[in-house]
């Protein structure tokens, strides 16, 4: 294989890992939003039983 192959075809290698990252780092930052809006719907839902079981 010529050296001009050779660079194409490692071009393309990086272009798909580069892609690959940039999804999964997407994937990432949207998992860790979902789990940080659920966390705090949670919290509400918790704080809102506390607050009304409580009555003073």
């Amino acid at each position: 294989m010529n050296p001009r192959r050779w660079a194409s075809v490692a071009r393309a290698v990086v272009d798909v890992i580069r892609e690959h990252n940039i999804t999964f780092k997407a994937g990432a930052i949207a998992h860790a939003a979902f789990l940080s809006l659920l966390l705090g719907m949670l919290r509400i839902f918790r704080d809102a039983s506390t607050t009304d079981s409580v009555r003073v």
